[in-house]
């Protein structure tokens, strides 16, 4: 990992690296969509956070020439990270670790305004300003 990051800072360019999603082992081939089903597809952050992913994160944000996005803490709420956008019945999860259309779109405007933090200011057709974090959204 440190080596391609190097190899990419050799070339002057900056390597973009998004987080893991939170991982909803046991969620697949269980159908999240109704309603009363819902429950069965919500687990804890702590439980569904890649296992060492503190360790991971941390050395993405200390090698040169990165730039670290995490995605994590987009779809959980109150500790609780599920199969939906939080606070909408909007279907985030194909499966237990990847993202309907939806959920990839979901992160669009997060990354965009990470990326104009760290690159520098861009046009990328925002009309509103970015928020400070998740919680400001």
């Amino acid at each position: 990992m440190v080596g391609l990051a190097a190899r990419v800072a050799e070339t002057g360019a900056t390597l973009l690296v998004l987080g893991d999603v939170p991982l909803l082992y046991g969620a697949f081939g269980v159908n999240c969509a109704p309603p009363g089903d819902r429950a069965a597809c919500d687990r804890a952050a702590e439980a569904a956070s890649p296992a060492r992913r503190g360790d991971a994160e941390r050395a993405w944000e200390a090698a040169a020439g990165v730039a670290f996005f995490s995605t994590f803490d987009l779809f959980c709420d109150g500790g609780t990270c599920g199969a939906f956008l939080p606070g909408t019945d909007i279907l985030s999860h194909v499966d237990y670790g990847h993202l309907t259309a939806a959920g990839s779109l979901h992160v669009a405007p997060y990354l965009a305004c990470y990326l104009e933090r760290v690159l520098g200011p861009a046009d990328l057709g925002r009309t509103a300003a970015c928020p400070a974090s998740v919680a400001d959204a």
